[in-house]
Protein backbone atom coordinates (compact mmCIF):
# COMPACT_ATOMS: atom_id res chain seq x y z
CA UNK A 1 0.00 0.00 0.00
CA UNK A 2 2.73 2.50 1.18
CA UNK A 3 4.86 1.67 -1.75
CA UNK A 4 1.59 2.95 -4.29
CA UNK A 5 2.19 6.55 -2.77
CA UNK A 6 3.44 9.92 -3.83
CA UNK A 7 6.40 10.74 -2.62
CA UNK A 8 4.95 14.25 -1.01
CA UNK A 9 2.79 11.68 0.65
CA UNK A 10 5.13 9.69 2.09
CA UNK A 11 6.80 13.13 3.33
CA UNK A 12 3.23 14.34 5.06
CA UNK A 13 2.66 10.94 6.82
CA UNK A 14 5.77 11.33 8.29
CA UNK A 15 5.87 14.22 9.76
CA UNK A 16 2.09 13.91 10.82
CA UNK A 17 2.97 11.00 12.69
CA UNK A 18 5.97 12.41 14.44
CA UNK A 19 4.04 16.20 14.66
CA UNK A 20 1.03 13.83 16.55
CA UNK A 21 3.62 11.48 18.79
CA UNK A 22 5.10 14.97 19.71
CA UNK A 23 1.53 16.96 20.58
CA UNK A 24 0.89 13.43 22.66
CA UNK A 25 3.71 13.95 24.53
CA UNK A 26 3.54 17.64 25.42
CA UNK A 27 -0.31 16.84 26.20
CA UNK A 28 0.54 14.18 28.61
CA UNK A 29 3.18 15.98 30.00
CA UNK A 30 1.01 19.37 30.13
CA UNK A 31 -1.89 17.07 32.23
CA UNK A 32 1.11 16.08 34.30
CA UNK A 33 2.32 19.29 34.62
CA UNK A 34 -1.04 20.50 35.52
CA UNK A 35 -1.39 18.28 37.98
CA UNK A 36 2.17 18.73 40.04
CA UNK A 37 0.98 22.81 40.00
CA UNK A 38 -2.55 21.87 41.87
CA UNK A 39 -0.74 19.75 44.38
CA UNK A 40 1.50 22.10 44.98
CA UNK A 41 -0.89 24.71 45.34
CA UNK A 42 -2.60 22.89 47.86
CA UNK A 43 0.15 22.53 49.81
CA UNK A 44 0.72 25.91 49.59
CA UNK A 45 -2.64 26.79 50.24
CA UNK A 46 -3.85 24.71 52.04
CA UNK A 47 -2.16 21.43 53.55
CA UNK A 48 0.85 23.34 54.95
CA UNK A 49 -1.16 26.40 56.88
CA UNK A 50 -3.42 23.57 58.22
CA UNK A 51 -0.85 22.12 59.70
CA UNK A 52 0.99 24.81 60.91
CA UNK A 53 -2.01 26.29 62.31
CA UNK A 54 -2.93 22.91 64.13
CA UNK A 55 0.51 23.40 65.67
CA UNK A 56 0.06 26.63 67.12
CA UNK A 57 -3.71 25.89 68.08
CA UNK A 58 -1.56 23.59 70.62
CA UNK A 59 0.98 25.72 71.76
CA UNK A 60 -2.26 28.77 72.49
CA UNK A 61 -3.55 25.23 74.64
CA UNK A 62 -0.36 24.71 76.18
CA UNK A 63 -0.18 28.09 77.55
CA UNK A 64 -3.79 28.20 78.59
CA UNK A 65 -2.71 25.39 80.98
CA UNK A 66 0.38 26.78 82.00
CA UNK A 67 -0.97 30.10 82.25
CA UNK A 68 -3.78 28.97 84.47
CA UNK A 69 -1.30 26.25 86.66
CA UNK A 70 1.05 29.11 87.36
CA UNK A 71 -1.62 31.37 88.39
CA UNK A 72 -2.54 28.44 90.87
CA UNK A 73 0.66 28.23 92.14
CA UNK A 74 2.06 31.95 92.65
CA UNK A 75 -2.21 33.33 92.98
CA UNK A 76 -1.06 36.07 90.53
CA UNK A 77 -4.04 37.22 89.08
CA UNK A 78 -2.60 38.29 86.02
CA UNK A 79 -2.18 35.40 84.48
CA UNK A 80 -5.62 35.54 84.09
CA UNK A 81 -5.28 37.75 81.36
CA UNK A 82 -2.57 35.94 79.67
CA UNK A 83 -4.43 32.78 79.58
CA UNK A 84 -7.45 34.65 78.44
CA UNK A 85 -5.31 35.49 75.00
CA UNK A 86 -3.99 32.19 74.60
CA UNK A 87 -7.82 30.99 74.79
CA UNK A 88 -8.52 33.38 72.08
CA UNK A 89 -6.16 32.46 69.97
CA UNK A 90 -6.81 28.94 70.03
CA UNK A 91 -10.45 29.63 69.21
CA UNK A 92 -9.64 31.84 66.49
CA UNK A 93 -7.98 28.72 65.01
CA UNK A 94 -10.82 26.58 65.73
CA UNK A 95 -13.29 28.93 63.83
CA UNK A 96 -10.91 28.92 60.57
CA UNK A 97 -10.94 24.97 60.35
CA UNK A 98 -15.05 25.70 60.91
CA UNK A 99 -14.86 27.92 58.06
CA UNK A 100 -12.50 25.63 55.98
CA UNK A 101 -14.64 22.58 56.24
CA UNK A 102 -18.08 24.54 56.16
CA UNK A 103 -16.72 25.19 52.54
CA UNK A 104 -15.82 22.25 51.64
CA UNK A 105 -19.18 20.72 53.46
CA UNK A 106 -16.87 18.35 55.30
CA UNK A 107 -19.50 17.30 58.09
CA UNK A 108 -16.99 14.88 59.56
CA UNK A 109 -14.15 17.37 59.73
CA UNK A 110 -16.46 19.92 60.92
CA UNK A 111 -17.98 17.43 63.96
CA UNK A 112 -14.18 16.69 64.76
CA UNK A 113 -13.27 20.68 65.12
CA UNK A 114 -16.53 20.95 67.31
CA UNK A 115 -15.26 18.34 69.67
CA UNK A 116 -12.13 19.92 70.31
CA UNK A 117 -13.94 23.02 70.51
CA UNK A 118 -15.79 21.64 73.10
CA UNK A 119 -12.78 20.11 75.19
CA UNK A 120 -11.14 22.96 74.85
CA UNK A 121 -14.17 25.50 76.50
CA UNK A 122 -14.16 22.83 79.29
CA UNK A 123 -10.80 22.47 80.24
CA UNK A 124 -10.59 25.98 80.29
CA UNK A 125 -13.55 26.71 82.41
CA UNK A 126 -12.71 23.90 84.69
CA UNK A 127 -9.14 25.62 84.64
CA UNK A 128 -10.27 28.84 85.50
CA UNK A 129 -12.24 27.61 88.22
CA UNK A 130 -9.16 25.96 90.06
CA UNK A 131 -6.75 28.54 89.80
CA UNK A 132 -9.71 30.71 91.61
CA UNK A 133 -10.10 28.21 94.28
CA UNK A 134 -6.42 28.07 95.03
CA UNK A 135 -6.18 31.40 95.36
CA UNK A 136 -9.68 31.72 97.74
CA UNK A 137 -9.72 28.63 99.40
CA UNK A 138 -6.79 27.21 99.32
CA UNK A 139 -4.54 24.55 97.98
CA UNK A 140 -7.07 21.43 99.01
CA UNK A 141 -10.08 22.76 97.09
CA UNK A 142 -8.05 23.66 94.26
CA UNK A 143 -6.23 20.04 94.20
CA UNK A 144 -10.03 18.61 94.34
CA UNK A 145 -10.28 20.40 91.52
CA UNK A 146 -7.55 19.85 89.41
CA UNK A 147 -8.28 15.90 90.09
CA UNK A 148 -11.88 15.66 89.97
CA UNK A 149 -14.21 13.16 91.27
CA UNK A 150 -15.73 9.99 89.21
CA UNK A 151 -18.66 11.94 88.71
CA UNK A 152 -17.07 15.79 87.78
CA UNK A 153 -13.69 15.64 85.46
CA UNK A 154 -10.85 17.23 87.22
CA UNK A 155 -8.48 20.07 85.17
CA UNK A 156 -5.96 17.38 84.53
CA UNK A 157 -8.80 14.69 82.78
CA UNK A 158 -10.02 17.53 80.95
CA UNK A 159 -6.54 18.30 79.71
CA UNK A 160 -5.60 14.87 78.72
CA UNK A 161 -9.14 14.87 76.91
CA UNK A 162 -8.45 18.09 74.78
CA UNK A 163 -4.52 16.78 74.21
CA UNK A 164 -5.63 13.06 73.18
CA UNK A 165 -8.19 14.86 70.17
CA UNK A 166 -5.80 17.43 69.28
CA UNK A 167 -3.34 15.57 68.67
CA UNK A 168 -5.04 13.00 66.45
CA UNK A 169 -6.39 16.28 64.84
CA UNK A 170 -2.64 17.55 64.19
CA UNK A 171 -1.72 14.04 63.12
CA UNK A 172 -4.41 14.16 60.59
CA UNK A 173 -3.30 17.93 59.40
CA UNK A 174 0.16 16.64 58.99
CA UNK A 175 -0.61 12.70 57.28
CA UNK A 176 -2.67 15.26 54.77
CA UNK A 177 0.33 17.16 54.37
CA UNK A 178 2.57 14.42 53.66
CA UNK A 179 -0.18 12.66 51.51
CA UNK A 180 0.04 15.36 49.06
CA UNK A 181 3.69 16.33 49.04
CA UNK A 182 4.02 12.71 48.14
CA UNK A 183 1.35 12.84 45.22
CA UNK A 184 3.29 16.05 44.06
CA UNK A 185 6.54 14.18 44.12
CA UNK A 186 5.23 10.91 42.25
CA UNK A 187 3.51 13.42 39.25
CA UNK A 188 6.76 14.80 39.08
CA UNK A 189 8.65 11.78 38.24
CA UNK A 190 5.24 10.46 36.19
CA UNK A 191 5.78 13.60 34.28
CA UNK A 192 9.46 13.14 33.64
CA UNK A 193 9.61 9.59 33.13
CA UNK A 194 7.56 10.16 30.72
CA UNK A 195 8.92 13.06 28.55
CA UNK A 196 12.16 10.99 28.36
CA UNK A 197 10.32 8.26 27.19
CA UNK A 198 8.46 10.05 24.83
CA UNK A 199 11.32 12.17 23.60
CA UNK A 200 13.36 8.84 22.92
CA UNK A 201 10.16 7.60 21.15
CA UNK A 202 10.00 10.63 18.59
CA UNK A 203 13.35 10.43 17.91
CA UNK A 204 13.07 6.69 17.33
CA UNK A 205 10.23 7.13 15.22
CA UNK A 206 11.99 9.61 13.56
CA UNK A 207 14.66 8.42 12.80
CA UNK A 208 13.42 5.16 11.27
CA UNK A 209 10.98 7.02 9.26
CA UNK A 210 13.58 9.20 7.65
CA UNK A 211 15.05 5.89 6.70
CA UNK A 212 11.94 4.72 5.39
CA UNK A 213 11.09 7.38 3.88
CA UNK A 214 14.96 7.84 2.43
CA UNK A 215 15.17 4.57 1.57
CA UNK A 216 11.91 3.99 -0.77
CA UNK A 217 13.50 7.02 -2.66
CA UNK A 218 16.86 6.63 -3.04
CA UNK A 219 16.65 2.83 -3.93
CA UNK A 220 14.26 2.81 -7.13
CA UNK A 221 16.05 6.04 -7.98
CA UNK A 222 19.49 3.58 -7.91
CA UNK A 223 17.86 1.04 -10.22
CA UNK A 224 16.97 4.02 -12.45
CA UNK A 225 20.32 5.89 -12.60
CA UNK A 226 22.10 2.35 -13.59
CA UNK A 227 19.21 1.46 -16.24
CA UNK A 228 20.17 4.76 -17.71
CA UNK A 229 23.91 4.14 -17.55
CA UNK A 230 23.33 0.53 -19.44
CA UNK A 231 21.12 2.66 -21.92
CA UNK A 232 23.44 5.27 -22.68
CA UNK A 233 26.50 2.54 -22.84
CA UNK A 234 24.08 0.83 -25.54
CA UNK A 235 22.74 -2.30 -23.39
CA UNK A 236 19.27 -2.17 -24.44
CA UNK A 237 18.90 -5.66 -22.41
CA UNK A 238 18.52 -4.81 -19.06
CA UNK A 239 14.89 -6.15 -17.47
CA UNK A 240 12.83 -2.98 -15.97
CA UNK A 241 10.65 -4.18 -13.57
CA UNK A 242 8.09 -1.42 -12.12
CA UNK A 243 6.72 -2.15 -8.69
CA UNK A 244 4.83 1.03 -7.74
CA UNK A 245 2.67 3.85 -9.00
CA UNK A 246 4.23 6.84 -7.14
CA UNK A 247 6.43 9.11 -9.02
CA UNK A 248 9.43 6.39 -8.96
CA UNK A 249 7.35 4.08 -10.35
CA UNK A 250 5.96 6.25 -13.23
CA UNK A 251 10.16 7.10 -14.04
CA UNK A 252 10.84 3.80 -14.05
CA UNK A 253 7.78 2.70 -16.45
CA UNK A 254 8.86 5.52 -18.24
CA UNK A 255 12.42 4.05 -19.28
CA UNK A 256 11.05 1.33 -19.91
CA UNK A 257 8.48 2.39 -22.52
CA UNK A 258 11.51 4.52 -23.67
CA UNK A 259 13.86 0.95 -23.67
CA UNK A 260 11.36 -0.69 -25.53
CA UNK A 261 11.26 2.10 -27.92
CA UNK A 262 15.44 1.92 -28.52
CA UNK A 263 15.01 -1.47 -28.87
CA UNK A 264 12.27 -1.53 -31.36
CA UNK A 265 13.92 1.19 -33.37
CA UNK A 266 17.11 -0.55 -33.38
CA UNK A 267 15.41 -3.49 -34.94
CA UNK A 268 14.10 -2.12 -37.65
CA UNK A 269 17.80 -0.51 -38.20
CA UNK A 270 19.20 -3.62 -38.42
CA UNK A 271 16.29 -5.45 -40.11
CA UNK A 272 16.45 -2.45 -42.84
CA UNK A 273 20.67 -2.74 -42.74
CA UNK A 274 20.55 -6.55 -43.58
CA UNK A 275 18.15 -5.79 -46.46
Amino acid sequence: MFKNLSVKARLQIGFAVVSGLFLSILLVSGVGISRLAQDVQTINEKTMPNALLADEMNLSRSDVQQFLTDVSATHDAEGFDAAEEAAQRFLKGVEKFRQAYQEEGNAAAIKDIEVIESDFNEMYAIGKVMAKAYIDEGMEAGNALMKGSDTTPGFDQASEALLGHLDAFRKRQVAEAERISASAGKAANITLFGMIAGSLAVGLLAAFAGMWLVRSITRPLDAALKLVRAVAEGDLTQNIDVHSTDEIGQLMQALKDMNESLVRVVGQVRTGTDT
